[in-house]
């Protein structure tokens, strides 16, 4: 009998094979037709793998398998969806972070530790340490930088408040877990009772009537443990937390004589804010108002389109709004949440995104044209407690303008012509 008669494949079995080769190759197949390059990208934050060229083979077939199978792993195959898998593994079973810079607390709470995970404890440094107990220098380079932003609005006949957001660190200190380094637990727990540096700026600006402070820290306080009061899985504020800062605001600003604080709401879920650093989406719960879904106005105007489309100005337009006055908010990205149940006070509301402002070359541009066209009557600086030591770097191209516009108007009081 010839040898290969006995390696005949008889009946079905060809079909079967080449099913099972087809089952196999599928991962492979959909893997590479739908690359998840891009979100492996965004989520570990590197150079992906490139496929490697033909020449590399003649040189060394040892590096061109090595090349291939790299690109493989991150071209080809469900990565993602396993990584997501491993995560959500980790954490139900190990209570296990999935980055350095975040901290899973007590009863379901998450905290944000940082942007960056490198330095996996900045806004405890920033906010707990620093700011509990806070340097000669640090406070004088906030007051002067909120004194001369605030100036700027001011000349102008605007009312001026920076609104500081309470953020979760100090608000549920009492949820931060045991395997958090002691001097980070207790100095955010101790914060509520120290003279802070925000609480010595709410002094100072009120005494000099340079600028003024709103910083609701004892009214979250006090709402805290309220259901859905701030998500507990999330970074950002949502809901009502943001919806209570906002009524109070207006209320302060004496936008209205009466402003209401049980509006309807209902909850659903809202979006996850932490997906890119747990890679995977998880369901978070906050009230929703249903006032605050209106759409933002279409901004047409030559020296605003640009703004609007690079996603740093937005505009709202409320036909039933508590006053008919206009307001501009410069806010970094907590004031997304906030601009819906604030532009409720204004005809017009007006919100600035430093975050993308910051990719701006001619900043202080910027910050002129607002000026010129919007003339406010309210001015609204929001951020949260945590970043408050970046606001002098937000700021900085404020604060030229203001020194320019002041050393211009001293040439022109002296007889002096203006500089360019």
């Amino acid at each position: 009998m010839p040898l290969h008669a006995s390696f005949r494949l008889l009946g079905k079995t060809p079909l079967l094979i080449a099913a099972l080769v087809c089952v196999l190759a599928l991962p492979a197949l959909v893997g590479r037709i739908h690359s998840n390059a891009g979100a492996i990208r965004a989520q570990e934050n590197r150079k992906m793998a490139t496929l490697p060229p033909l020449l590399l083979f003649r040189n060394s077939a040892q590096a061109f398998i090595r090349a291939t199978e790299a690109w493989m792993n991150d071209s080809i195959g469900f990565r993602q969806q396993a990584n997501a898998l491993y995560r959500k593994f980790q954490q139900s079973s190990f209570h296990k972070a999935p980055q350095p810079n975040i901290t899973l607390g007590l009863d379901g709470h998450v905290f944000l530790n940082s942007p960056d995970t490198s330095r996996p404890f900045l806004f405890f440094d920033a906010l707990c340490i620093k700011q509990g107990d806070a340097s000669p220098e640090l406070f004088r380079h906030l007051d002067a930088t909120m004194a001369a932003a605030g100036n700027l609005f001011q000349r102008q006949g605007a009312e001026v408040v920076f609104a500081i957001v309470p953020s979760p660190l100090t608000l549920y200190a009492d949820k931060l877990p045991l395997n958090l380094p002691a001097r980070y637990r207790e100095a955010c727990a101790a914060y509520p009772e120290k003279d802070h540096v925000l609480a010595r700026l709410q002094r100072h600006g009120e005494s000099t009537g340079r600028y003024r402070i709103f910083y609701p820290y004892e009214l979250f306080a006090s709402h805290k443990n309220e259901k859905y009061f701030w998500p507990k899985e999330r970074f950002h504020w949502e809901g009502r937390s943001a919806y209570l800062f906002a009524r109070h605001l207006l209320r302060t600003s004496k936008v209205a004589n009466t402003v209401a604080l049980h509006d309807p709401a209902v909850s659903a879920p809202v979006e996850d804010d932490l997906t890119g650093f747990f890679g995977y989406s998880r369901p978070v719960t906050a009230y929703v108002y249903s006032y605050a879904k209106q759409p933002s106005a279409l901004l047409v105007e030559p020296w605003a389109k640009k703004l609007s489309e690079q996603q740093i100005l937005t505009h709202f337009r409320t036909s039933r709004s508590l006053s008919d006055k206009t307001a501009l908010m410069i806010a970094n990205s907590f004031g997304g949440m906030l601009a819906p149940h604030l532009a409720r006070g204004f005809r017009h509301f007006y919100r600035v995104d430093t975050n993308w402002l910051q990719r701006q070359k001619n900043q202080m541009a910027v910050f002129a044209a607002l000026r010129e066209h919007i003339q406010p009557d309210y001015v609204y600086f929001v951020f949260d407690d945590q970043n408050l030591e970046s606001l002098p770097r937000w700021l900085d191209s404020l604060v030229q303008l203001q020194q320019k516009e002041l050393q211009s108007s001293v040439r022109q009081e002296s007889g002096h012509p203006a500089g360019p």
